[in-house]
């Protein structure tokens, strides 16, 4: 006769979702996984040429689940141009898993800004997309007339006090990125 012994083993982990999604300065990663079974945590690894990998954070795993569990992680760095990102899971065991690679082409997205109105008689408001650090007045020669600190989009500078004439309006963000506005008072 003939026989037959069937073995199943778990896997240590079965993800339904992995997705890289850009945002003004960062990329989003997600995933999801349906079941866990012993993991221990989730290393992020990223590349720029899809061969050697670094790992840029971790995320620590639910251990064991039946149920669909999702991860986030932002890697607030990326590189300039290509971005190639994977998960590797370890266990309890340290055997490693890992994701299906997700790539991003990270340009950067550049300050959105807005002043109005422009020319302006007294008041100036500001908006952007990026969070406000500060904001620096200058002349045209770049002497320094004001420095605005913990301001938030939307919000008005008062121009009454100075001459009519032309400025620059150089607003920081909290990550780094600076950007220029021609500001005009009449």
């Amino acid at each position: 006769g003939v026989s037959a012994l069937n073995i199943y083993t778990a896997l240590p982990l079965t993800m339904s979702k992995f997705t890289a999604d850009p945002r003004a300065h960062s990329v989003q990663l997600h995933w999801t996984t349906e079941t866990e079974q012993n993991s221990r945590y989730f290393n992020v690894e990223r590349s720029q040429d899809g061969t050697n990998w670094a790992t840029i954070g971790q995320v620590t795993a639910a251990g064991n689940s039946q149920s669909a569990l999702q991860y986030n992680y932002v890697d607030g760095q990326p590189l300039t141009g290509a971005n190639y990102y994977r998960l590797l899971e370890i266990d309890d065991n340290n055997t490693p898993t890992y994701s299906p690679v997700r790539n991003v082409d990270f340009a950067g997205v550049a300050i959105s800004m807005s002043w109005y109105p422009n020319p302006t008689h007294d008041r100036l408001t500001i908006t952007s997309n990026s969070a406000i650090q500060s904001a620096t007045l200058t002349t045209l020669d770049g002497r320094t007339l004001q420095v605005y600190n913990g301001m938030t989009s939307g919000q008005s500078l008062d121009l009454s006090r100075y001459p009519f004439g032309i400025y620059f309006l150089i607003l920081y963000t909290t990550d780094g990125q600076t950007s220029v506005a021609k500001i005009e008072r009449n």
